[in-house]
């Protein structure tokens, strides 16, 4: 990033900016204004200009292809990846706006709102009893699993406890009859369609999976296919623990630009936790918040000398830093020295 910055003009440090960003992102995703008000709290990057912040993200949006390649690059070096399979889901993020501008258009958001404006972001030990069959010139594998029947139970009859709630007041039915097992009868009432949940029950614990390649194994598609839940982890961590929404912005360069700082981080956060994997020591992504948190140093004054005392560190910022291979700080450390241990 700092090459484009010498190489555009920029007259600030990109990469600290980007640092910034991407270290508010762990610790606590708010808005870029207050990043810039708190930037006092991390050591070791140089002071950015409001202004320089969104201009951050300008950088990010004309520099996000390059930014793509080199992070699937270094990923593929650094754990010895081989590209085997590719997966592709969507998912959508909302605005709180009716403008539509051919960037942002208005439709069913997979969040479940109605009616706002959205952009699609893509990414690319139990029992199985299985059987094969065609479906348009495609191998068609359905399976079956007791885990999954008892969890699409479970589902169904919390669907079914939640109508019951929902017919004490049937104008919040209008749009939500079908998803709860309802069909209407008369103008404002509602019963349940018995048809349909009968349906539902025949089909509980089972799963179909089509497939061209004709190549594979039954058990190598399946296990293919597995892999898909990483993909809806990987949307989780962007809309729960990057907090890509809300994203303050209107203009289609810098709603691009924020994506690629979450993208950066979201790749950094996968980074770690492979890292902890690899060392035996997996944590959460909150577990790894909480300990980022934890590491701190307070600024004493003492006899005109300026140091500073670092807190106890924590078990899982311990785990970190030896996956990251980062030295621990020592106790006491005079202000002038600081900048060798970072």
């Amino acid at each position: 990033m700092q090459r484009r910055a010498i190489n555009s003009g920029v007259g600030y440090n990109l990469t600290d900016s980007v640092c910034l960003l991407i270290c508010e992102r762990f610790h606590d995703p708010v808005s870029k204004l207050a990043n810039y008000k708190n930037q006092d709290d991390y050591l070791g990057l140089s002071k950015i200009e409001l202004h320089q912040v969104y201009r951050t993200l300008d950088h990010l949006y004309e520099s996000q292809e390059q930014l793509k390649h080199m992070i699937y690059q270094k990923g593929r070096d650094l754990f010895n990846q081989k590209l085997d399979v590719v997966f592709y889901d969507v998912t959508t993020f909302y605005f709180d706006s009716d403008k539509e501008d051919g960037f942002r258009e208005k439709g069913f958001g997979k969040d479940g709102k109605i009616g706002k404006t959205i952009i699609v972001f893509g990414i690319q030990g139990i029992e199985i009893k299985y059987y094969i069959t065609t479906y348009k010139n495609k191998k068609l594998i359905t399976t079956y699993s007791k885990k999954r029947a008892a969890r699409d139970k479970a589902q169904r009859e919390e669907k079914i406890e939640k109508a019951k709630k929902l017919m004490q007041n049937p104008s919040q039915l209008e749009k939500k009859a079908k998803i709860h097992f309802l069909k209407k009868q008369g103008e404002n009432t509602y019963i349940f369609d018995q048809d349909k949940i009968s349906n539902s029950e025949r089909f509980d614990g089972f799963l179909s999976v089509a497939t061209n390649n004709k190549n594979l194994s039954v058990p190598q598609i399946l296990d293919a296919y597995k892999q898909l839940y990483k993909i809806e982890q990987s949307f989780r961590s962007f809309k729960t623990f990057l907090e890509t929404r809300p994203m303050y912005h209107w203009t289609e360069k810098r709603i691009l630009g924020h994506l690629a700082l979450c993208y950066i981080s979201f790749t950094l956060l996968n980074h770690l936790q492979l890292r902890l994997r690899q060392k035996q020591a997996p944590l959460t992504e909150n577990q790894i918040r909480k300990g980022l948190m934890k590491m701190q140093v307070s600024l004493l004054r003492q006899d005109k000398k300026e140091y500073y005392l670092t807190s106890k560190t924590p078990e899982n910022a311990h785990k970190i830093m030896k996956a990251l291979r980062i030295r621990n700080l020592p106790d006491l450390i005079p202000k002038e020295a600081i900048n060798k241990y970072l």
